[in-house]
């Protein structure tokens, strides 16, 4: 029985060494088909994302061109906003100085003047000093320059008016 059993279980060995390498065949057959269907998903879920993908790229792409276009309009915006501003600040800075022409030309007319009634009027003073015993004097008109305006002379009267008030009491 031995000998039987030695040939016997040698076969049935080899039988069930030829089953296993039979089962990892199959085996190895179906882990390369799954690698390569899922190889072939992966390569295929790529393409479905990519074209998933794809409107939104152009959405965003549009609404970047959108948003640049809008950024250029208001940049010209602002830009004929700082032309308008310096246009206006010209205008007022002619303005200032034609004031300002204006402005030291009546200063220059005003001191000729004020000189000539602080002289007028320091005349006039001296006058009513020298005359202060003497009420029946008139008052001459040769201390009054001859460039005074009327209304320096006005003035002068006036604080020679004033000054002879003040003289009486």
């Amino acid at each position: 029985p031995r000998l039987c059993s030695r040939p016997c279980h040698l076969n049935d060995l080899k039988k069930e060494n030829f089953s296993l390498k039979l089962r990892i065949y199959f085996l190895e057959e179906k882990i390369q088909q799954k690698f390569e269907e899922s190889g072939d998903d992966v390569f295929s879920h790529g393409i479905f994302v990519s074209l998933k993908l794809q409107p939104h790229r152009s959405t965003a792409e549009s609404l970047s061109n959108q948003n640049e276009a809008e950024l250029q309009r208001r940049l010209a915006e602002r830009q004929e906003e700082i032309v308008h501003m310096q246009e206006i600040l010209q205008t007022k800075v002619q303005l200032l100085q034609e004031v300002h022409t204006h402005t030291h030309t009546q200063i220059h007319l005003y001191s000729q003047d004020t000189c000539c009634k602080t002289t007028n009027n320091w005349d006039a003073v001296q006058w009513m000093i020298h005359q202060k015993n003497q009420p029946s004097a008139t008052f001459p008109l040769s201390i009054l320059s001859p460039s005074c305006g009327p209304l320096q002379m006005q003035h002068t009267f006036l604080v020679v008016f004033c000054l002879m008030l003040v003289c009486e009491h």
